[in-house]
């Protein structure tokens, strides 16, 4: 590698009730290539063991320093703590479940450095618990740096996911975008609302196509099933937050927003079966909708057509779903939808 150990890259670790998981999540941090990290575990009030388990790591390495929260924030707010304390050039993110391979750091830091990127980012791998490899959870095929066209390649998912956890940004932009509050309703989506900001400013991306991150699939959530129309409706908030937070982007920009936010309510996690399933979330849906209609006046037209265009919706679902919205807000019509 030909990065020169003069950068120090910080690592952020939101951690809440992962006893099980944080021993081996850190020591995959502390056994970096790189050696020129700190490690900035955010411990989200955690009932179970999970502050024991960091202070063990503790003892091992200097590096790992501890931000003990007094009560439960959100993943949000913690890694929010963690950037704002952060002293790195570089700044990335591991969660509390998960691991990196040794050579993540040295990789993406040398490809930001020799293309002065503002944000790098690796592929990822689906593993389970005992460390099975179930295939790809990032992919890319080859590496690229991007300099043009990046904020609407971003919300058209050429550079994969919108988390944050496989990426190293330089310290300026993350702690620009990364630390903003967001209501405390806003529990899902959370690293795509910060993204928006980082790439709608970025420069220059860089891609390489190794797979650095193992994202954990845990056991005891594999057989649980999801409840997807709360989920549906997280995104909903998600999308309206984004525009609040947002409100200077341009027209184009927030559609290109709409277009993310749109594409990622097609996954299959946010499916449901009916729209009758989002009845009791109506309040819900209300606040958010009127939210974003007042940032965006096109916005709730923009979300319906751009839903209309995704090849595994159901045409008749977009119509009841539309229906349902208008029904929601009542008097609250905008032309057109």
């Amino acid at each position: 590698m030909k990065v020169i150990k003069t950068k120090l890259v910080s690592i952020v670790v939101p951690a809440y009730n992962v006893e099980n998981y944080i021993y081996n999540c850190l020591s995959s941090v502390i056994d970096q290539t790189y050696s020129e990290i700190e490690v900035l575990v955010i411990n989200d009030a955690s009932t179970d063991r999970t502050y024991d388990a960091i202070l063990e790591i503790i003892k091992k390495d200097a590096r790992v320093k501890v931000i003990d929260l007094e009560s439960n924030v959100g993943v949000h707010a913690a890694r929010a703590k963690g950037i704002r304390e952060a002293r790195g050039d570089f700044i990335g993110f591991v969660d509390g479940d998960d691991r990196i391979a040794p050579e993540m750091v040295e990789i993406l830091l040398e490809s930001a450095t020799e293309n002065n990127a503002d944000i790098a980012i690796c592929g990822a791998e689906k593993v389970t618990e005992s460390g099975v490899k179930l295939g790809s959870k990032v992919f890319f095929s080859k590496p690229f740096c991007q300099q043009a066209n990046i904020f609407e390649d971003f919300c058209s998912r050429r550079f994969g996911s919108g988390v944050l956890w496989n990426k190293l940004y330089k310290a300026e932009l993350i702690k620009k975008h990364g630390a903003i509050i967001l209501d405390r309703k806003v529990d899902a989506s959370e690293d795509y609302i910060v993204n928006v900001g980082c790439f709608s400013e970025a420069a220059c991306v860089s891609v390489v196509s190794n797979f650095l991150y193992y994202y954990l699939l845990r056991s005891e959530s594999a057989s649980q099933g999801k409840n997807k129309a709360k989920h549906f409706v997280r995104i909903i908030d998600a999308y309206a937050e984004c525009l609040k937070v947002y409100s200077n982007l341009t027209t184009s920009q927030k559609e290109e927003v709409t277009r993310l936010y749109s594409s990622q309510l097609c996954f299959n996690d946010y499916q449901v079966g009916s729209v009758d399933e989002l009845y009791s979330y109506n309040d819900n849906l209300k606040e958010s909708i009127i939210s974003f209609s007042c940032s965006y006046p096109a916005g709730l037209y923009s979300l319906i057509h751009s839903f209309q265009k995704q090849e595994n919706i159901n045409a008749s679902k977009v119509d009841k779903l539309k229906k349902h919205f208008k029904k929601i807000l009542k008097s609250f019509y905008i032309k057109g939808v």
